[in-house]
């Protein structure tokens, strides 16, 4: 049997013969020696294996009679730890310096080298691979550790240190959200005070700054954005030192699924945020006129939604308002404008939580506009009582709608109006059946129309019918008065 090789270390092992005339001759006839390795001539296996694993193969040795024998042997190459520390921080002039170097692999316990070039002045590395002391000069030093394991496998890596009279210690900056005070004071290794702050390179986040004196970064971001800059710092003897840094600045809107935002009584749903951003909503009391036929409440209020978000599918909003901000709940209807008309969206009214919610795929003006409604008082055949109807009459029915110091009845479309669903019958020439008379003589004229009874939607146990029309400017008008349904 043969020794096991390390890996990157040098192998030597003579193969010996018992008997036989010299000289021998040695060939590996199958199989293959350890990468690294060779068969000398003289029977010496030796050379540096690189390459772990099992290595199988089949030496013969003919002596000078061409006498041949042949041996099956094997060679285990052990694998060779891993230096896994690539880059070391820079160490400061008189400072105390400790860094590990983390390895892994091999067999422990590791023996700890330099192998090439040479340690600051001060520092030395320790049995376990600690790089520690004190630098007392400064400069660029490169040099190559080495490990070798309990089975004599090495490897080493090559590092350069750099020993400064003057280092920013700041490694990391934490992330920060849009609108959110921000405050890290920038920590530096030696030098002599006082120190001088800038950027030399990038820039802070919009609505950040860095105090010259000091070395502390605030403020509150504006923007999302990751921003990448360098800080240098100068001492009194006109010593630099320079750190790149970071600072992410999120918004209140992240990437993902079913993403929910609320702000300043709006509350907006994202189906699919593909990007990040910052969503704001901003109230006003002016904003384009409403909608025909609808009116804002008081106090007026415009939602101004915007986003840099990047998001797809549709987005719910809903927006909260406050008791007694409109006279009919039942009447509200989320509009959207887009620069242009607006557009109802509504897709839910809670009237008892006061939230009403539409959906969008686009941002702009919002405002919960209310359908304008003006309550009248109606007369069911005018001056009679009961009010009988007799449904298979085949006849029609007046009503007046009365005028007041108020409301104007004269101002409504007599084609809109309906009375337990049945519309005002058309004479013969298609044009409504109405006039404008003074029903209950006070001096203003009232509208009266007339509608089939065989229309009403009634049945002979109601007792109240409903009427319902709009004004020329669409605002809704309602009435109800009594009825005695004949069958």
């Amino acid at each position: 049997s043969l020794p096991d090789a390390p890996t990157n270390n040098t192998y030597s092992q003579a193969l010996q013969v018992i008997s036989g005339t010299y000289p021998f001759t040695w060939s590996v006839i199958s199989g293959a020696l350890p990468t690294g390795l060779t068969l000398s001539p003289s029977g010496v296996i030796s050379g540096t294996a690189t390459n772990p694993g099992t290595y199988n193969f089949t030496i013969e040795v003919v002596d000078a009679n061409f006498i041949a024998e042949m041996v099956d042997l094997s060679i285990i190459v052990h694998p060779a730890p891993d230096i896994i520390t690539s880059v070391l921080p820079p160490a400061t002039l008189n400072i105390e310096y400790s860094q590990p170097i983390i390895a892994t692999g091999g067999a422990t316990p590791y023996v700890w080298s330099i192998s090439v070039g040479s340690l600051p002045t001060g520092i030395h590395i320790s049995d376990s691979g600690l790089l520690t002391g004190t630098p007392v000069q400064t400069g660029t030093f490169v040099f190559t550790i080495q490990i070798t394991d309990l089975n004599s496998s090495k490897t080493s890596r090559e590092f350069t240190l750099e020993v400064n009279p003057i280092n920013i210690e700041t490694t990391l900056l934490p992330d920060v959200f849009v609108g959110e005070a921000y405050s890290q004071i920038l920590q530096i290794l030696g030098g002599t005070s006082p120190f001088g702050w800038s950027i030399s390179a990038g820039s802070l986040p919009t609505g950040l700054t860095i105090n010259s004196s000091t070395g502390e970064i605030s403020g509150s971001p504006t923007v999302v954005n990751i921003y990448n800059f360098t800080v240098q710092v100068a001492d009194a003897n006109n010593d630099v030192a320079f750190k790149d840094l970071s600072i992410t600045v999120h918004g209140n809107t992240p990437a993902g699924p079913n993403i929910n935002v609320s702000s300043n009584g709006v509350s907006l749903t994202f189906s699919e945020v593909t990007q990040e951003g910052q969503t704001t909503v901003t109230t006003s009391s002016g904003g384009a006129p409403p909608p025909t036929g609808f009116k804002l409440g008081t106090p007026p209020i415009y939602y101004s939604i915007d986003t840099t978000a990047i998001f797809t599918g549709d987005v719910e909003v809903c927006i909260s308002w406050t008791q007694g901000q409109f006279n009919n709940e039942n009447n509200l209807k989320l509009w959207h404008y887009d620069g242009a008309v607006w557009t109802d969206i509504t897709t839910s009214l809670d009237t008892t939580n006061n939230i009403i919610c539409g959906l969008t795929t686009s941002f702009s003006d919002f405002a919960i506009f209310e359908k304008k409604q003006v309550a009248v008082q109606i007369d069911i055949k005018p001056n009679t009582y009961p009010n009988s109807i007799n449904l298979g009459s085949n006849g029609n029915v007046p009503v007046a709608i009365f005028s007041t110091s108020e409301f104007d009845a004269t101002t409504i479309n007599p084609l809109t109006v309906e009375l337990a669903s049945a519309p005002v019958e058309l004479r013969g020439n298609g044009t409504p059946q109405y006039s404008f008379q003074d029903v209950n003589s006070d001096s203003l004229l009232d509208l009266v129309v007339h509608v089939s009874t065989e229309a009403l939607q009634l049945t002979e146990t109601d007792e109240i019918a409903n009427l319902i029309g709009y004004t020329l400017d669409n605002t809704e008008v309602v009435g109800s008065d009594t009825v005695r349904v004949v069958p």
